[in-house]
């Protein structure tokens, strides 16, 4: 099985969180799409708290 690393990308100008492949596989930052999607969801969540 071969590891995923997702990169979360937030363009304020747009308000939209753009998630897409790292094709770098490195020891760094290592998440899974899920993980990724629940990061995504907490900046969203921080936004509205703001």
């Amino acid at each position: 099985m071969v590891d995923q690393i997702f990169e979360i990308q937030w363009d304020k100008s747009t308000d939209e969180t753009y998630v897409g492949k790292v094709l770098h596989v490195g020891s760094r930052a290592k998440m899974s799409k899920q993980a990724a999607d629940l990061a995504s969801d907490a900046a969203d969540a921080s936004i509205l708290t703001d």
